[in-house]
């Protein structure tokens, strides 16, 4: 565009018609707007991006711990320490001192008396007296109770 009408008016003539001529001031003009709209929007992206920044540095910190743990060294040292777990375990079940936990397997008297059953007749079993005496005499009604502790508990029942 500059070239034709330098060609056609001369380069004297030329030089007041070309601020006029072409896409130079469109050109200046979206560069502007495009350059308004990134420093109003610098405000909004920045938190954005320093936030990716933190969850992706958080990830390569997992990462690295992933591929440290992957040692050779402390692979070794986790299946001996596994190992030595696994045999004292196996150890102590062949002895027989298992140990559960009670909050899990154990049974309060009255899970015991629905899973078992009672000898006694269901309005025997819900009367005050017998509530009484098993609170008194028994003991330990309303605690899971599991192996020696729930024999005991049977045999004072």
């Amino acid at each position: 565009d500059r070239s034709e009408v330098i060609s056609r008016t001369g380069p004297v003539k030329a030089r007041a018609l070309l601020g006029h001529v072409g896409v130079s001031k469109l050109r200046s003009f979206l560069e502007a707007r495009v350059e308004d709209s990134y420093r109003r929007n610098v405000a909004r992206i920045v938190p954005l991006l320093q936030t990716e920044l933190r969850l992706t540095e958080s990830k390569l910190r997992a990462t690295d711990d992933e591929l440290q743990s992957l040692s050779l060294d402390r692979l070794r040292a986790s299946a001996n320490a596994y190992r030595e777990l696994f045999a004292k375990e196996l150890c102590m079940a062949i002895e027989g001192t298992v140990k559960a936990n009670p909050e899990m397997f154990g049974e309060t008297l009255d899970m015991e008396q629905i899973r078992g059953g009672s000898y006694l007749h269901q309005e025997q079993v819900q009367s005050e007296a017998w509530q009484q005496v098993m609170e008194t005499e028994v003991g330990n009604v309303k605690h899971k109770l599991y192996g020696g502790a729930q024999y005991n508990r049977a045999m004072r029942e």
